[in-house]
Order: structure tokens, then sequence, then C-alpha cells
């Protein structure tokens, strides 16, 4: 379950691959919900991809309080200076960016529905009413609207990067999340 200093441990790989498998669900169901016109099919839609991304909060969150708790493996010791800062920047960039795309969700969800309901199963509380003033709803519109491009290029980066550790650089970098790999012990 915990991280060694080479691996992440089987907890962090299940939060990783989870939250990156609802990701790549999530962000075509809201597109498809986004381009139909109001009725039945737009609003299962929007409530599946409203409970997909409660899930996603609820990985990220996990992730963040067992990283409080376990340590991350080393990364390669020749890995220049400049390649650790932007891997470390990478990976701050992508929790800051899931965290906002989920805030501005909700926003959107507690203006548009009446029930923050999760697959009939759990009720999201209200932290707010809506009041009359739309300006909230539509600043979270934007964010949550430009910023799945922006999660799009960090996840692109992110996977452009573990290939290119995995077959330019030849290390581990990728094997240690992936669930199957082994690694030979120097």
């Amino acid at each position: 379950m915990r991280n060694s200093p080479s691996r992440w441990g089987w907890l962090a790989q299940i939060l990783h691959w989870g939250t990156a498998l609802l990701i790549i669900i999530t962000i075509p169901v809201g597109w498809w919900a986004n381009e139909l016109e109001r009725g039945a099919t737009e609003r299962v839609l929007f409530d599946l991809h409203f409970a997909i991304g409660v899930i996603i909060f609820s990985l990220v969150g996990a992730r963040l309080v067992w990283r409080m708790f376990d340590t991350a493996p080393v990364l390669p010791t020749d890995l220049s200076p400049v390649l650790k800062r932007a891997a470390k920047g990478t990976h701050f960039l992508l929790y800051l960016i899931l965290l906002t795309m989920i805030v501005s969700g909700y926003v959107i969800q507690v203006h548009m529905r009446p029930s923050l309901d999760v697959f009939g199963l759990l009720q999201i509380p209200r932290a707010f009413e809506p009041g009359d003033d739309e300006s909230l709803r539509a600043l979270a519109w934007y964010v949550h609207t430009y910023g799945v491009w922006v999660l799009g290029g960090l996840v692109t980066l992110h996977t452009i990067a573990a290939l290119w550790h995995h077959f330019v650089r030849r290390d581990d970098a990728l094997s240690r999340m992936l669930p199957f790999a082994t690694r030979e012990e120097s």
C-alpha cells in the first residue's frame, strides 16, 4: 500500500489511474451534454458529469491527504534540476486545475440544478444559495469551459513526459506508476 523509494504504492496507483480514467470519461460527457438542447438526455448527461466530478474530487482529495502521510518515490538522480522542477510544477498545476474544475463545476451546479444528487446515493449540500446575480455562475462557466483545455494540455504534457522517460531516457518513471510493472533494484 505504501510508496517505496523507487515505486508508487498500490493506493497511489489506484487513485492516479482512477482519476485519469474518470477524467477521460467525464470530459466527453460534459461536451456532449453541452451540445444538446435542454431536455431529459441533457439533464442525465449533466447529472452524470457532476456525479463523476464528485468522485474525482474524492479521489483527488484522498490522493492529497495520502501524499501528506506517505513520501513520493525519489526522482531519478541523473535528472537535471530544471526537469525536476518541471515535473513538480506540472504535478502542482494538475492538482490546481483539477480543484479549480471541481469548484467551478460545483458553482455551476448550484446555480443550474435544484438537487445536487450523486447517483441517487448522496446529496451534496449547497454551500450557498444562488441569487439573481448571474455573474458568479457566468464566471464559473468560463473557468470550467476554458479550464478543460488547460487540463487537457497538462494531461498531454504529463503523458508525453511519461512516454519520454520510458522510450527515450529508458528509466523507470512510468513503470513505477504501473500496477504490474516490476523494477529491478540496483
